[in-house]
């Protein structure tokens, strides 16, 4: 049989190395374990990983986990299941090195598996049927009233989305049985011609395709919320002050050696002259760390409001008005206009974080300022 390069990844299939049969329907599956699948994968590993390959998307998105849990908690991959993880596996290479005219990505059919698939395996080791070779049409009603009984995690209506995700990829099953040594024999959504009509069709609800299903935030709640952020920022020169004024409090310390006691010497730390939290208005150093954690999180609401930035990308700003910080003027006509940015690096749809700029006003820079008053300082200890 003739190799042929992985016809889904196309930098795969740029290169003049010779990775994998297109299809291996002949082959036993006791000889198929030394099968390359990638540079760090063979097809007997329980995990196939394509980073090497698709160095351009997030890492764990490049492999692709054969361990689902089954319904008694065990996982697809443990030998006990073989059966089960030959068939899946035989159907994810076929779609990979010999695919559908689609030709998903890695990613698409890293997701759809444990959708579609999951779906139809779970349902097969509750009803002890071996081989996907062995449904009929009789097995597929009773799979559908299985996938339509799930109740919703959310405790809400059952909607075409919901039911997407538990058929995803069944279509493409029946599409691949050819190219498999045991494929499924009967069309997987009884009379309907696509996965969008059958869930449209037993959905409870059905969401339109731009309806989205977020509850939206009042705009009172979020005026009260942005207010109370604000408001928490002024405190970062209060948290400045009592960090500065204890870490320059002159502590007289008493050391006591503890008698009877096991193991190495042990002694009693005590300050004679304990710090006055109360006369910052505090009672301890916990309302500190607390209020520094308060002052946090104010900043961060302030700067995704403002800006839209996404947790890793706020996450990701350094200290210092010169790492995170930038002011352009622009001239449109006679008219010129200053505008503001926050720097920052977003790791969106990109392995390794690019520097960005998100466009703001300039309160934000007030969050960017109190944030870095208090970023560096050593938490106190108690005394």
């Amino acid at each position: 049989m003739e190799n042929k390069p992985i016809l889904s990844i196309t930098n795969l299939a740029e290169t003049p190395e010779k990775y994998s049969l297109s299809s291996i329907k002949d082959i036993p599956v006791t000889e198929r374990s030394k099968i390359r699948i990638s540079k760090r994968s063979f097809y007997s590993d329980t995990s196939w990983d394509f980073n090497e390959e698709l160095i351009e998307i997030p890492r764990s998105e490049a492999i692709i986990n054969f361990n689902f849990l089954l319904p008694d908690g065990s996982r697809l991959d443990t030998p006990k299941n073989n059966i089960y993880l030959t068939m899946v596996k035989e159907y994810v290479y076929s779609l990979i090195f010999d695919p559908i005219p689609s030709n998903p990505k890695v990613t698409t059919i890293r997701h759809s598996m444990r959708r579609g698939i999951k779906s139809l395996v779970c349902f097969m080791w509750e009803n002890a049927i071996t081989y996907f070779s062995h449904l009929n049409e009789h097995d597929m009603a009773r799979f559908h009233q299985y996938v339509l009984d799930r109740e919703n995690s959310s405790s809400g209506a059952i909607t075409n989305r919901t039911l997407s995700a538990r058929v995803a990829g069944l279509t493409w099953l029946y599409q691949q049985s050819n190219k498999m040594l045991d494929g499924i024999r009967v069309w997987p959504l009884g009379d309907f011609n696509t996965e969008s009509e059958w869930c449209k069709h037993h959905a409870q609800k059905v969401l339109p395709r731009h309806a989205s299903t977020t509850v939206e935030m009042p705009d009172s709640v979020a005026t009260q919320i942005f207010e109370n952020a604000l408001h928490d920022l002024t405190y970062s020169d209060s948290v400045l002050e009592v960090y500065s004024k204890h870490k320059g409090h002159d502590f007289k310390i008493k050391r006591t050696f503890l008698k009877n006691t096991v193991g190495p010497k042990k002694w009693k730390v005590e300050a004679l002259n304990p710090f006055d939290w109360s006369e910052y208005g505090f009672r301890n150093s916990h309302d500190v760390k607390s209020l520094r954690a308060r002052i946090t999180a104010a900043g961060y609401i302030v700067i995704a409001f403002l800006t839209g930035m996404r947790m890793h990308e706020v996450l990701s700003i350094r200290s210092g008005v010169d790492k995170n910080w930038e002011e352009k003027e622009v001239r449109i006509g006679d008219l010129r206009k200053k505008l503001y940015f926050i720097k920052s690096k977003t790791r969106k749809l990109e392995r390794n974080p690019t520097d960005y700029l998100w466009q703001t006003v300039p309160i934000a820079k007030r969050a960017l300022e109190s944030l870095d008053k208090i970023k560096t300082l050593n938490p106190p200890v108690s005394g």
